[in-house]
């Protein structure tokens, strides 16, 4: 009996032979199929449309054989189909928007070919939780895809893709934002605790202005009386956030030009890609403590400078060099979590690219410390007014608060004060019994 009159037969397997010819046309007879596995063959030549009238195929395994062509739009007719594999391929034209419509697709491989065009959305994406799709675009071919898990560039390496993700800007704006409201609530509520005394330790006495700045860094050139020194504040500050920014465009899972590391591969003996990424919680927690450790003096100043910016009279330069430092540092710290997640594929490479981004955030000392090689004498005159105003501020606050405080004295009864009025003498119990016993 000959192969394709076998109307009962559901599960066909012939894959890691060296089958050679056309893929017969033949296959589409056979009403009962469910599975059809014809990978690591030889087969070559173009996929014939007859084969989709075995419409209650649910698997199909076409991958890792040398066939040509499109794929063409009867693939729709398998309503059935869960798995649909046809990568390693030499498979050319657009991916046929039909696949789209299939509800029951779980597993979709078209990676390592040579398709191009717009990729359909899928409806089963919706649906299934498990949905893979795995295509080349992340290739020199132009193919664009919405819905793909994995992006591949066309030499079985392959990373993540995220249809959904935010571009980064969009985080560390909402970073930029959040991050002041969070310590905004932790100084109310410290200051309510401290007021009402629960926890002594927090009676502390207020820092003055020359211990909340960084005299190492051209941050502090804000508070100097030069506009010199104002522009090498800016250009500094521009440089950074110019270098942090590059970084996140590099690491954005949205930008078709990102480095992302190809943490996967996909190889053309199996149906499974491999995940070569090396990471752990060791690695992680090394990174947030190195970058907590770097970055905490810069996040400690900016809270200061911004909450002794409030004290009367208000001061705009404390809060203006205060919110940029904050910026500062936020943009730091997502600049290089955002380029871990994107490229480091061990532990030791979170340490190395912290390392290297952390610097970046270290150039606005390096160039205090050339402007000061450079120019002493100017740098030394920049350093006296920075300490003559930042004092001339702390003498302001405490006239003020000793103001305050002697008003408050003049309103408040004191208790010591003797108000004028007759005090009744001390109750003498013998001498109101000689009086009485007298009179008697």
């Amino acid at each position: 009996m000959r192969l394709f009159d076998s109307y009962q037969l559901k599960h066909l397997d012939l894959s890691e032979n060296s089958f050679s010819g056309d893929l017969p046309r033949e296959i589409g007879t056979l009403q009962s199929l469910r599975e059809l596995h014809l990978n690591q063959n030889l087969l070559l030549g173009k996929i014939p449309s007859g084969m989709f009238d075995a419409t209650k195929i649910e698997v199909l395994a076409l991958y890792s054989n040398t066939l040509t062509g499109s794929i063409p739009t009867e693939v729709g007719y398998l309503v059935n189909a869960t798995n649909i594999l046809m990568d390693h391929n030499i498979l050319k034209s657009t991916i046929p928007s039909e696949l789209g419509t299939l509800e029951n697709l779980m597993l979709l491989h078209l990676h390592n070919s040579k398709l191009t065009g717009t990729a359909p959305s899928f409806v089963s994406k919706k649906m299934i939780e498990n949905f893979e799709f795995i295509t080349d675009c992340n290739s020199a071919l132009d193919l664009t895809c919405q819905d793909c898990t994995l992006c591949c560039d066309g030499d079985d390496n392959c990373r993540k893709f995220d249809s959904g993700a935010q571009p980064l800007y969009v985080n560390t704006t909402i970073a930029l934002i959040i991050t002041p409201i969070i310590f905004a609530i932790f100084f109310v509520i410290a200051h309510y605790v401290r007021t009402r005394g629960y926890l002594p330790f927090l009676n502390y006495k207020p820092r003055p202005p020359l211990s909340i700045y960084n005299e190492e860094s051209v941050y502090c050139y804000l508070f100097s009386e030069s506009p010199i020194a104002w522009c090498i504040h800016g250009l500094i500050f521009t440089v950074q956030v110019t270098l942090f920014f590059s970084f996140q465009w590099a690491s954005d899972p949205t930008n078709s030009g990102s480095i992302i590391s190809s943490s996967f591969i996909c190889i053309p003996e199996s149906v499974e890609c491999i995940n070569q990424e090396n990471l752990g919680w060791s690695g992680w927690l090394l990174f947030f403590v190195l970058t907590f450790l770097y970055l905490g003096t810069d996040i400690v100043n900016a809270l200061l400078q911004i909450r002794k910016s409030m004290a009367k009279p208000f001061d705009l330069r404390l809060l203006t060099n205060g919110c940029l430092l904050m910026g500062l540092t936020v943009i730091s710290l997502t600049s290089s979590y955002a380029f871990n997640v994107a490229t480091a594929g061990t532990n030791i490479d979170l340490i190395v690219n912290a390392v290297v981004l952390l610097f970046i955030n270290d150039l606005d000392e390096q160039t205090l410390a050339v402007i000061d090689k450079m120019f002493p004498t100017w740098n030394e005159n920049r350093v006296e007014e920075i300490k003559d105003y930042l004092t001339r501020r702390q003498e302001t606050i405490d006239e003020r608060e000793s103001l305050r405080k002697s008003v408050l004295a003049q309103k408040s009864p004191r208790r010591d004060l003797v108000v004028d009025r007759e005090i009744p003498a001390p109750f003498d119990a013998e001498s109101i019994y000689v009086g009485t016993t007298d009179s008697t």
